[in-house]
């Protein structure tokens, strides 16, 4: 296919037209759904043709103030259009476009289309799940409804009539609150929605429906009632207690934290089987995947529990800094992800263990967005220019988005960031706006210049910071040198970045030594700090609480990283201390170099036996280093036989003290199921503790019993897991158990074939191309898509294995998932953008794959932006 043109950030100009109302009346039919759009339009600037964003639309009328529009052919009016004379409006029709010339300043716009939920495979637009009729519009979902101007900066008020039969539609949601319902003829019924905010396109939201509803009450700190909705297919209403108590937390810790409450007078949320994302926060009406928002023990893990919790968290957090100010343009898509991330993040900081909570959110950091940045889609947090916005959706805008508002928070301190968000809303309340504007508040009560700063938002990449220290005990004076360099990708703005970075001094018994500063902050190329008054050797713990999103190099001896590992106040730095060090006895086996393993031994059972460490913490201070940060940085990577060297290595470091660590792990069950934090941090540390019994003999009985004896899905899913790794008897029977027990239950099933993906054993390739005929797989459901096939790529030794079998199985399912869904076809392939870090056999089987993806008919944008950039 010839190459898509991108669409350039420089190029931004504001809309032709303002939309101030806009009043769509949905009539629903059981083959299609005609869709009336009447839109008051006000002319901006001195052009006057319109043209509006349409695809997949049968247009059936068009009327301006009420009167019929011509349509005349673009190549027959050449003429008539340079004719000045002639002020008669007209519209034309082009692909994806509804062209509209010599129209007044100020008109009402008023189209009709029929569309065709039923066919609308790529859950964009107006679309069935199941029986249920539902939207996904952002990005650039709306104009697959009805012709408009489908960007974020035109905002409108809107009013919503649906119209549906009352038995298939008896439930039809929108946006705002209802204002008239009415019966109809042949058993129909309407009612109709009006929101009083204006919102662009993207966060307009239609739910029609056999739904049960499940309701409750939240006060809010100014005593207004809010009545909180929460609607699920049939047999699911007792799972919604978690998302109610969810909700209502992350409404009042709104208000407590950033003194935001909530602006309507109800809040609704809807539970849909089939979706592209986790959730979306329209307006008064989140549409959730219903794997994010349902929750009982039994079919549920504590991990789960903690990620609907966050899901609802952010998509509540959304109705202030997304909604009520909104992103400009695509192009700034961090301006309200990184921003709600971040508040997310901090919520559920104060939900559960904070420490533990930093560490998780920075190993997914590393895990994804390092390698994001390191790779042929590395792009900033602000991209230049995108030929598919689909494909930003990214670690990068959300997660580094989030680290770059973390940083701002870090230099201007938590008082001044909080009158910072006031005035951000005191300014900008009810606009579409620019990460500029972000700053520009954030520099107005802080009194700080933040131009540098800004460089963050344009520079691709992760910064790499090398530090050299010395101290001179006759002056007493520390020096600390920082030289920051970012060294991928190429060819792009150098300038120094302003990195904060926190630190922190211990001597070499582990004791903090007390400095004059904690916060560094890097503004230049090359700089160096002095602390003084330093009276003994210090043993410099940087980068505290992983301060900055940079891959530090730091000089320490063994002896020094095993020091911060034991002993460093600041928790995250032990628990990255331990990661370094663990990296480095591996290194050490990988070149055959003596390893202490009976030391190594000790410092684990050290970990792990104290007490005076939270469970949970204490669960991610043993933790092994993933591969993936394993090969941080590093090209010429062979995951195949890496995982086989990672596997030995771990078996000579667990034998010696397996029994210790199933005496832990029997201290640590309960008896019966709890679903308190303090519960779930000792299941936390218990199933860890099994996990690494893996790596012995004769253990698989264990999991076995786990698994037998279970009454939650934390114990259960923990226990079959590990059993599909193994050879062991049980395997078979466990996967059939709870295939007979949760096979009509399509959530837990994702989690059946999930396990299955991840397992180590030789034959889970052929496992899977079983699985993809399974009565229970849908190979049009996202979440299905996601717990086979997308986890079976995060399973690195099989999915990189040298035959290149498991590229080409994956490359069959991506061409065949994007002639329906190329936002999942896009997601499953970015896989590959790694490609060039590989060894010569990976990557020469890999780039094959490829170029069977690209040279493919019909290749959708989404997934032609990436394979283009990975074969560059």
């Amino acid at each position: 296919m010839s190459k898509a043109k991108p669409i350039y950030l420089k190029d931004y100009q504001q809309p032709s037209h303002e939309i101030t109302d806009v009043h769509l009346i949905f009539n629903i039919f059981e083959d299609y759904t005609e869709v009336t759009n009447i839109s008051k339009f006000k002319q901006q600037g001195n052009k006057n043709e319109l043209k509006l964003n349409g695809e997949r639309l049968e247009l059936l009328k068009v009327e301006l103030n009420g009167k019929p529009l011509a349509n005349k052919k673009p190549l027959a009016n050449k003429k008539s259009l340079k004719d000045k004379n002639n002020n008669e409006g007209f519209y034309q029709k082009e692909d994806r476009f509804l062209i509209l010339n010599r129209l007044p300043e100020n008109f009402e716009l008023t189209t009709v289309c029929k569309i065709f939920p039923q066919q609308n495979k790529s859950l964009e637009g107006l679309y069935q799940s199941k029986k249920i009729h539902c939207t996904q519009n952002e990005p650039e979902g709306f104009r697959k409804i009805t012709y408009h101007l489908d960007r974020p900066d035109v905002m409108s008020r809107y009013k919503t009539t649906i119209v549906g039969d009352k038995n298939e539609q008896p439930i039809m949601l929108s946006n705002g609150n209802p204002i008239e319902e009415k019966k109809l003829p042949n058993n129909r019924h309407q009612i109709t929605w009006e929101d009083p905010f204006k919102k662009p396109s993207y966060l307009f939201a239609l739910v029609a429906g056999d739904l049960l509803c499940k309701q409750d009450e939240f006060r809010t700190k100014s005593g207004r009632s809010v009545v909180l909705k929460i609607y699920v297919s049939r047999g699911n209403e007792h799972r919604t207690q978690h998302a109610f108590n969810s909700l209502k937390k992350a409404m009042q810790w709104d208000e407590e934290k950033f003194a935001l409450e909530y602006d309507l007078d109800i809040f609704m949320i809807v539970a849909i089987d089939d979706f592209n994302f986790g959730a979306m926060e329209n307006k008064g009406l989140n549409i959730f995947n219903a794997s994010a928002i349902l929750a009982d023990p039994a079919s549920t893990t504590d991990e789960s529990y903690e990620n609907i919790e966050g899901i609802i968290a952010h998509e509540y957090f959304h109705n202030w800094t997304g909604n009520r100010i909104t992103c400009r343009d695509w192009f700034q898509i961090t301006l309200k992800e990184g921003l709600t991330v971040f508040r997310d993040q901090l919520f559920t900081a104060d939900m559960t263990n904070p420490v533990v909570k930093r560490i998780k959110d920075v190993r997914d950091l590393r895990q994804y967005q390092f390698s994001e940045d390191q790779g042929p889609t590395a792009h900033p947090i602000r991209p230049p220019s995108y030929i598919q916005i689909n494909n930003f959706y990214t670690a990068t805008v959300y997660d580094k988005g989030a680290e770059v508002i973390r940083m701002i928070h870090t230099l201007i301190g938590e008082t001044i960031f909080r009158r910072g968000i006031d005035k951000y809303f005191e300014l900008y309340d009810g606009q579409a706006v620019t990460t500029d504007d972000f700053i520009r508040a954030m520099e107005i009560v802080s009194k700080k210049d933040l131009t540098q700063f800004k460089i963050w938002y344009e520079r691709a990449g992760t910064p790499h910071l090398k530090c050299e220290t010395t101290w001179n005990k006759e002056s007493e004076a520390y020096s600390i040198t920082l030289t920051q360099t970012c060294p991928y990708p190429p060819n792009q703005n150098v300038s120094p970045l302003h990195i904060p970075i926190k630190i922190g001094l211990l001597n070499k018994s582990g004791q903090e030594i007390t400095c004059e500063k904690d916060l560094l902050e890097l503004s230049q190329e090359k700089q160096t700090f002095i602390l003084n008054n330093i009276k003994e050797t210090p043993i410099l713990s940087i980068l505290r609480d992983f301060s900055a999103p940079v891959i530090l190099d730091q000089n320490l001896s063994d002896e020094e990283v095993k020091i911060l590992y034991q002993h460093d106040s600041n928790l995250f730095n032990r628990y990255n201390a331990g990661q370094n060090f663990l990296k480095r006895m591996f290194e050490k086996y990988c070149l055959g170099e003596k390893i202490n393993w009976e030391e190594l031994g000790d410092v684990f059972i050290n970990h792990l036996n104290n007490l005076d460490l939270d469970p949970a913490y204490r669960s991610v201070l043993i933790e092994m280093p993933s591969l993936i940060n394993l090969t941080q940085g590093q090209n010429n990577i062979n995951y195949y036989q890496l995982d086989e060297l990672y596997s030995n290595f771990k078996k000579e470091l667990i034998n010696p003290i397996a029994e210790k660590l199933e005496a832990k792990y029997f201290s640590l069950l309960d008896k019966h199921y709890q679903g308190s934090q303090s519960a779930i941090n000792k299941r936390k540390l218990k199933n860890t503790c099994l996990a690494y019994l893996l790596y012995t003999k004769q253990h698989s009985e264990l999991f076995w019993q786990q698994f037998e004896q279970e009454d939650n899905m934390t114990d259960c899913l923990s226990a079959l897991l590990l059993l599909c790794h193994t050879d062991s008897k049980h395997r078979i029977t466990a996967l059939k158990e709870f295939l007979e027990k949760w096979q009509n239950d399509d959530l837990v099933m994702n989690k059946w074939f999930l396990v299955q993906a991840l397992s180590k054993r030789s034959d889970t390739l052929s496992v899977i191309q079983n699985l993809q005929t399974h009565p229970n797989f849908d190979p049009l459901n996202p979440n299905k898509i996601r717990s086979l096939f997308g986890a079976f790529t995060q399973n690195l030794s099989l999915f990189h294995h040298p035959s290149g079998k498991a590229y080409q199985f994956i490359a069959d399912k991506v061409m065949e998932i994007d002639g329906f869904n190329p936002m999942a076809a896009s997601s499953l392939v970015s896989v590959f953008s790694q490609m060039k870090k590989l060894n010569s056999i990976n990557q020469k089987e890999m780039a094959k794959q490829l170029k069977r993806i690209k040279n493919k008919k019909n290749l959708s944008n989404n997934v032609f932006e990436i394979v283009d950039k990975v074969l560059e």
